[in-house]
């Protein structure tokens, strides 16, 4: 039984129903939505970006911005996000995913360089779009100022300032330049800086170029490793002078580690507490799903973990339920026999209780555990962590670790 394949609504083809798994999660990776019709085996497929909705609101609006925002829509076409320019004194709309607001001013303080200042709206969604355009504005060679304004908005808002020197004027390049500064950083903020999230937009013509090969002659019998034909390391360390080793780089990478603070009993009925967090940076390029947390204690009579864990049966009836009221979130223990595990290898294991998706750059948090150690504790304390991905075969141990002596 063969799957039927959808793209933007278009019949693109068929292939073995048993290969569903693998070409989900690789259109996961690079960047699709997904909807599956079980009944009608059929895969719909659409890009990530499409749909999304975006206002400019220029303050002045002469030819000159006319043909920079012109730019900056023509950049974003391809994607299917939709760039909404309003007049300069509409009220901010209440949809959409970013509403930026354009000024452009002279400044006598400035010499030669063009300048810029981003005001973004209260609110951590805000604050992550101002970074990704002042991270662009720098990596264009231009100096880029953040700030926070107290006002809160249901859309992020920014008011994104350009200052140029008096004796300069903004001309056609200088405009295509703002124009491709708004643009990255618009991807640089929907993607998360993961690229393979652009990849569904880009001509297939032009993947050649991402993959560059040495042209070889028919008298050679073996390809030529060089630098242009791979971003890999090379093993510099072959005694026998024979040919480099490639060594692979994981697209998966993790970086965890423990925050934490030790607690002192006041009293002899009191405990040692180790309170903290538990942070998960996703530095790799593709997106990590469903982390399960590892963290194994020693001795494991005499450390026990407390906290908002919950028994996966308990979920529904004693778990924080979400917004909207239709499901619970926070974390619980992987199996009903989780005491088990831990007298047995003193190991807690530990995922979220609704899916998560971590994109590349983006960091989460188990918040909020405590350990409880008794005042009588006379051997060394230790406690380790490391994060699982069940579907890589992939593991990720802590940086750091917690480690107490009573000697």
């Amino acid at each position: 039984m063969d799957l039927k394949i959808q793209y933007n609504k278009e019949n693109k083809g068929e292939l073995p129903f048993h290969s569903l798994p693998i070409y989900r999660l690789f259109c996961e990776q690079i960047g699709f939505q997904m909807e599956w019709n079980q009944q009608e085996k059929i895969l719909h497929l659409a890009p990530r970006l499409q749909g999304k909705k975006v206002y400019l609101i220029p303050v002045k609006l002469n030819d000159t911005h006319t043909a920079m925002l012109e730019n900056t829509k023509a950049f974003l076409k391809q994607t299917d996000v939709e760039v909404e320019v309003l007049p300069a004194k509409s009220s901010p709309p209440d949809d959409g995913e970013i509403i930026i607001k354009l000024k452009l001013n002279s400044s006598s303080n400035l010499s030669s360089f063009l300048e810029f200042t981003i005001l973004h709206s209260h609110g951590t969604k805000a604050k992550t779009w101002a970074e990704a355009f002042g991270k662009e504005c720098k990596k264009s060679g231009y100096a880029a100022q953040i700030k926070e304004d107290t006002k809160k908005s249901s859309v992020p808002f920014l008011e994104i300032s350009m200052k140029l020197p008096e004796k300069m004027k903004i001309d056609e390049k200088l405009g295509e330049r703002v124009s491709l500064i708004l643009a990255s950083g618009l991807f640089r903020g929907f993607t998360k800086e993961n690229p393979f999230l652009l990849l569904p937009f880009l001509p297939p013509e032009s993947v050649k170029f991402l993959l560059p090969t040495k042209s070889k002659s028919s008298s050679e019998s073996a390809p030529v490793v060089t630098k242009q034909e791979s971003n890999n390391p090379i093993d510099t360390k072959n005694k026998d002078n024979k040919t480099p080793k490639i060594i692979p780089l994981p697209p998966f990478r993790m970086e965890v580690c423990f925050d934490y603070q030790v607690v002192f009993p006041t009293s002899k009925d009191d405990d040692y507490l180790v309170l903290g967090n538990m942070y998960l940076k996703n530095s790799g390029m593709g997106v990590l799903t469903n982390p399960h947390i590892c963290i194994q204690v020693s001795p494991s009579d005499r450390i026990q973990l407390k906290g908002q864990i919950i028994p996966p049966k308990m979920t529904d009836t004693v778990g924080i339920q979400s917004f909207s009221g239709d499901s619970a979130v926070g974390w619980r223990y992987v199996d009903e026999n989780w005491r088990e595990k831990v007298k047995e290898k003193g190991e807690y294991w530990i995922c979220s209780i609704q899916p998560i998706h971590i994109m590349p750059g983006e960091t989460i948090t188990f918040p909020n555990f405590q350990f409880s150690i008794p005042n009588d504790s006379s051997r060394d304390i230790k406690i380790q962590g490391s994060v699982h991905y069940k579907d890589f075969n992939l593991e990720f141990p802590s940086s750091n670790r917690i480690l107490l002596s009573f000697a």
